[in-house]
């Protein structure tokens, strides 16, 4: 029913809250505040089990609602009467209807403890499936078929030894193909090495020889990132260049101007797009550069089939194997010795190889940087420094 508050007159007395069974006086004014119970016009019977008090409100039956507490400070209200269990009757358990499932009891499934509470049998493991001898090489063989195979179609010396020693369950006709296809890029690797050693100065021709020619490689070593892996086929209006581009564009520069200076000359041997070089070195040095290019795509496939006539290598390509080859071409275009080559390069390979025929080689793995420069300028004796 609807309860209605009556302000009462402010009082030092305690105030007082009555509910329930209090004396039938409920609109007598105590300190405080009290609440009055409206009364009823029809009364209505009381549901079942339940008893209608003094003041109209129905209770429930043998329960003592009534509760009073004067406020005082210090003092708690007082708590219900706790009703007593008989002694030796279990504690009830909880009404709600979820129960957990380790308690639950399903024939079959589960057997009685000593305790009379159900025991949940302990789940099987699931069964693993060991591999046989025969599973593990089976495994193995496809992932060598795999590496073999990609060493194959890269066509590239080192990577096919690296996967011959390791693709030993192989199938015998691509271990065939794969062994055949690396004894000829040996074959045209070990030419081009032989042909960059007996390269000779000449003299007579014109124009003048240079004096030394510097080969620098261009992806992560002119570049200061790796502009084929990052760019790949992408249009060359799609493909920024700009200061940041360069590893250290003022070095760069000043290396340059100091190498020609001495009438020296500078070329880029490079396994990425020459369109791409070129562009950056219009950028560096304006667009009469004068820089010479090269790229795999100059050359023809060195291991062609037999039969088969020779494709150009694509650019980005690595199946010349190493710089030697584009090295013995650049020495006989400028008429230069394989000892008055200088060449700076991030591959450390490029390098060995190179060194074999005698060319002046630097690694450079952080490209081409005051180290590097250091390097070619104490082994000509360049002076100066970069802007």
């Amino acid at each position: 029913g609807n309860v209605r508050v009556k302000p009462m007159s402010q009082s030092p007395e305690k105030r007082r809250c009555t509910l329930g069974n209090e004396p039938q006086n409920t609109s007598a004014k105590q300190g405080g505040f009290s609440f009055e119970a409206p009364k009823l016009n029809s009364p209505s019977a009381p549901r079942p089990g339940r008893q209608q008090n003094a003041t109209g409100l129905t209770v429930p039956k043998a329960q003592d609602r009534a509760r009073s507490w004067d406020g005082a400070k210090g003092t708690e209200p007082p708590k219900s009467p706790k009703q007593s269990r008989p002694a030796g009757t279990a504690q009830a358990k909880s009404a709600s209807p979820v129960v957990p499932c380790r308690e639950v009891k399903r024939a079959g499934s589960k057997a009685e403890g000593a305790s009379g509470r159900a025991v949940e049998p302990k789940a099987a493991p699931s069964p693993v499936k060991a591999r046989t001898p025969a599973g593990k090489a089976a495994g193995r063989g496809a992932n060598s078929e795999k590496l073999l195979q990609a060493a194959v179609n890269l066509r590239n010396s080192k990577s096919l030894r690296l996967a011959l020693s390791r693709a030993t369950q192989a199938s015998p006709a691509l271990m065939a193909k794969a062994s055949a296809l690396l004894e000829r890029l040996a074959a045209a690797e070990s030419a081009a090495l032989q042909d960059l050693r007996t390269a000779e100065r000449d003299e007579a021709r014109e124009p003048p020889v240079p004096w030394r020619l510097l080969c620098l490689d261009f992806d992560r070593t002119i570049a200061k990132e790796h502009m084929w892996g990052t760019y790949k086929d992408a249009p060359l209006n799609q493909i920024p260049v700009s200061e940041e581009t360069f590893t250290d564009l003022a070095l760069f520069r000043w290396l340059v101007r100091a190498i020609r200076k001495r009438a020296g000359e500078v070329v880029i041997a490079t396994f990425g797009r020459a369109d791409v070089a070129g562009k950056a070195m219009q950028f560096a040095l304006g667009e009469d550069h004068g820089v010479v290019i090269t790229t795999p795509a100059d050359y023809p496939d060195p291991a062609p089939e037999a039969g088969i006539e020779a494709a150009r290598c694509p650019e980005g390509s690595s199946w010349l194997g190493d710089k030697n080859t584009q090295l013995a071409s650049l020495a006989r275009r400028f008429g230069v010795a394989a000892t008055e080559m200088i060449l700076l390069d991030d591959d450390l390979h490029n390098v060995q190889e190179a060194a074999k025929a005698g060319v002046s080689a630097f690694h450079a793995p952080t490209g081409l940087n005051k180290t590097a420069v250091q390097n070619v300028a104490e082994l000509i004796g360049l002076t100066g420094h970069a802007e």
